[in-house]
């Protein structure tokens, strides 16, 4: 507060605080003196002409001193009141709340001049980083940099997991965003001294009450809810509870999988050292399906394992792996022709199960029993099951106007189980419409562009004895189902949900 601005305000408080009391005056001393007095009075200058006898324009003055040194009175205690809340509310009045995530949890409150308030642990390793740190009262700097350099001795963050993710709350975006990139850049620096190569990850946060439900329901920091509402808007397959469970490191590699270029990653980039890394699960990938194309590869979680999603393509056929992050073990794997003839799934045998004969055995047993040429038939499955303690192949394909259904072996090659039915129909529906004009059906009918959509698949089937092409996908947080008429492209059905 300016010297002109505390006159100012002088100056109101002391015109407030004089009341002019001559008139209420004026009968009391008319009474007290017993003589007549005629008054005119001018506000602005104060001027009285009267009649009265001499002694009585006394009182008034002496009752003016009076209600001007109490008006002064006033005034001092008003300047007094407004600076000791002036200096309260800069000193004492929190200003920004700020939360650092690791895995430790810690939320920090400071004032206008960056002085920590307070320090909040919120979970149990955050407590041990706070283990007889005294952070009231220094630098918000200072304390979060010692936060980061604890963090780093109790082994919360090493080379493999290299990430930090800073929140600031405070009602001034320009301050919130200054705030960031101040303990962004120191945060950096500190990693860097203990030869760290840090990721840091940043973001504001301001009052949303769906954030603030995230954070109460599982005992997090509201960054830390801004950044579980954020991934799993991008992984509908994954809930909210798994997501809380999962490290600052973990939720960071799930955001860049669907995001690569998201705003939240500052400095750095997140590290998996503690993984097997994309590199070795391409490799393990590439062992599969020797001289397949890579195509796609991401992190994930599936079942409550972290995972790499590996997608490779020969030909028409397209791979997906599931391997996971901390074994390399292959524990997810489909097959899926891209040129219209339907899919081919398969879980690769284990261990004990290396004599089992292929895919590709099956489908030839099951063609020669049917006694039709492969060129001829339209394939729709060969998956690996288990009936009765026995694995086998179910292999399903349509020929001729009838479909087929098959069990092979997988020990033996033999036939355990033949079927075969007319479909008139949907033998003799001619596929016009292809696997990508179906998919632009779909998307258009739903309004959502192809690079908003997530986890897109497109599968042809029967359905009623037609042939249709399923359309699946995932955006903003709804699911979408479709089927599309194979042969006219009309929408056949569409449903559209919440994703839980």
């Amino acid at each position: 507060m300016t010297n002109r601005e505390l006159k100012k305000r002088l100056k109101r408080a002391v015109d407030n605080a004089t009341p002019d009391m001559l008139e209420q005056l004026m009968p009391v001393l008319q009474q007290k003196e017993g003589a007549p007095m005629t008054t005119k009075i001018y506000h602005n200058t104060q001027q009285i002409s009267q009649q009265a006898h001499p002694t009585a324009d006394m009182a008034p003055r002496k009752s003016r001193r009076k209600w001007t040194a109490l008006a002064v009175g006033l005034a001092a205690c008003l300047l007094i009141a407004i600076g000791v809340g002036w200096f309260a509310g800069n000193w004492y009045g929190v200003d920004s709340t700020i939360s650092v995530d690791v895995n430790p949890s810690v939320v920090l409150t400071a004032n206008k001049q960056d002085k920590v308030l307070g320090v909040q642990a919120l979970n149990t390793d955050a407590e041990t980083v706070l283990d007889g740190m005294q952070l009231e009262g220094s630098d918000l700097k200072v304390a979060v940099n010692a936060l980061i350099g604890s963090m780093v001795k109790h082994g919360y963050l090493d080379e493999a997991r290299n990430s930090v993710l800073v929140s600031v709350e405070n009602s001034d975006p320009d301050r919130s965003r200054q705030l960031e990139e101040e303990l962004t850049a120191n945060i950096g620096e500190v990693l860097q001294q203990n030869s760290i190569d840090p990721a840091v990850l940043q973001q504001e946060v301001g009052d949303d009450a769906a954030i603030e439900e995230i954070a109460q329901k599982y005992q997090v920091s509201k960054g830390r809810a801004a950044l579980i509402q954020r991934v799993a808007q991008l992984h509908p397959n994954l809930t909210q509870d798994e997501l809380a469970q999962l490290s600052i490191s973990d939720l960071s590699l799930l955001l860049l999988a669907k995001d690569p270029q998201s705003d939240l990653l500052a400095v750095g980039s997140v590290g998996d050292g503690g993984y097997i890394g994309e590199q070795k699960a391409a490799e393990i990938a590439a062992q599969k399906v020797p001289g397949a194309t890579l195509q796609e590869l991401e992190f994930d979680y599936e079942d409550g394992n972290p995972c790499y999603e590996v997608k490779m393509y020969q030909g028409t056929t397209e791979y997906e792996f599931k391997i996971h992050a901390e074994t390399g073990e292959v524990f997810g794997y489909e097959e899926e022709s891209r040129d219209g003839n339907g899919d081919v799934s398969q879980q690769p045998p284990s261990s004990g199960q290396s004599n089992l004969i292929t895919e590709q055995q099956a489908k030839e047993k099951a063609l020669s029993h049917a006694g039709v040429q492969e060129s001829s038939v339209q394939i729709r499955k060969v998956a690996l099951d288990e009936d009765d303690g026995h694995m086998v192949y179910d292999v399903e394909f349509y020929s001729g106007g009838i479909k087929y259904e098959y069990e092979i072996d997988a020990a033996t090659g033999d036939v355990r189980k033949a079927e075969k039915e007319q479909q008139v129909s949907a033998s003799q529906s001619t596929t016009q419409i292809t696997e990508q004009q179906a998919k632009e059906k779909a998307l258009t009918h739903a309004g959502v562009q192809e690079s908003a959509a997530q986890k897109l698949k497109i599968k042809l089937d029967e359905d009623d004895e037609r042939m249709v092409y399923e359309v699946e996908f995932y955006s903003g947080g709804m699911e979408y189902d479709y089927e599309v008429d194979a042969s006219t492209g009309e929408i056949i059905q569409a449903q559209k949900e919440a994703d839980d």
